[in-house]
């Protein structure tokens, strides 16, 4: 068997982006081109690769094998083809984050200037996102930091460091408002990012046992620092990452509430496709976090 490398191109970034006229406007050819060399694929190899479903994109079982096998393939292609560049032109060593919003801009920039100090043959693109993990499959970017849990066969992840929460607000508003009891809390505005205040679920499941809150005022702010600027403006009582509010806690700008109240931590780790953590560039960077975020803890110290 004779399999054209074309075929198998276009068969793994089909399976990346799940759509034929996508694929078609990334490798610069007609719908029908992809279709015919996905069609030819499966002729040569008499094996049937994906499912056809009017509702969306399957894989067969042999068609995960062979996906699986072309993102080998074309992760050592294209590390083969960067070592190359980077001795042929002196091009760059060029890696791409992904990181939710605020972590990226309050925390990641600063952290990165380290490594760039020491590796100067390194460039760092960072992407700022809500939805990263889609991202990371697409292969849009080669790894992303994130504190929400992801799973996926093809990837894995590492451990970089815990995210507390606080609920705080301005003095004057706390005095004002009492709260020092939870309780109080029914009788005030909460800043949610979302108008349900799920958001505020991890704060309640750490007091469910001993109270029962009713939240009967929210105001929504999607994003965590229309949160902040809003609770500065003593607008209301907010739950945020302890990070991003590390400067106002100790100017006495906002105050943490309730802090006898334990609230779930969620984790900040890497998640970076299996065989593209092989890739040297992306294991250096990975040892780096490793290291700085175990001496850089989010809950008591600022960027460096």
């Amino acid at each position: 068997m004779n399999l054209d490398l074309h075929y198998l191109k276009t068969f793994y970034h089909l399976c990346l982006t799940h759509n034929y006229t996508e694929t078609a406007k990334k490798l610069h050819v007609t719908q029908s081109a992809v279709s015919h060399a996905i069609k030819k694929l499966e002729t040569i190899s008499n094996v049937k690769l994906i499912e056809k479903n009017k509702s969306r994109f399957t894989l067969t079982e042999y068609g995960e094998l062979v996906f699986r096998t072309c993102e080998d393939i074309f992760s050592t292609i294209s590390q083969t083809e960067e070592i190359l560049s980077h001795k042929q032109f002196n091009q760059k060593i060029s890696i791409d984050i992904g990181a939710p919003i605020e972590f990226g801009n309050t925390i990641l920039i600063d952290s990165i200037q380290p490594f760039l100090s020491e590796h100067p043959l390194y460039n760092i693109n960072i992407k700022l996102h809500h939805e990263l993990f889609e991202k990371l499959l697409k292969n849009e970017v080669d790894l992303i930091i994130d504190c929400k849990p992801h799973y996926h066969p093809s990837t894995e992840s590492v451990f970089l460091c815990d995210e507390a929460y606080s609920v705080v607000s301005t003095p004057e508003y706390a005095r004002a408002y009492n709260l020092k009891d939870i309780r109080n809390l029914s009788e005030v505005a909460i800043l949610s990012l979302d108008e349900r205040g799920e958001w505020w679920e991890k704060f309640f499941d750490a007091v469910s046992d001993r109270i029962h809150i009713n939240l009967n005022q929210i105001m929504t702010i999607n994003h965590i620092r229309g949160l902040i600027n809003a609770a500065m403006n003593g607008m209301g009582v907010t739950l945020v990452p302890r990070y991003t509010i590390l400067e106002p806690l100790a100017a006495g700008t906002l105050v943490e509430l309730f802090t006898d109240t334990t609230i779930r931590e969620d984790k900040f780790q890497v998640f970076i496709k299996t065989e593209k953590r092989k890739m040297e560039k992306n294991q250096r960077l990975i040892d780096y976090f490793q290291s700085y975020f175990s001496t850089h803890h989010l809950h008591s110290a600022g960027p460096n």
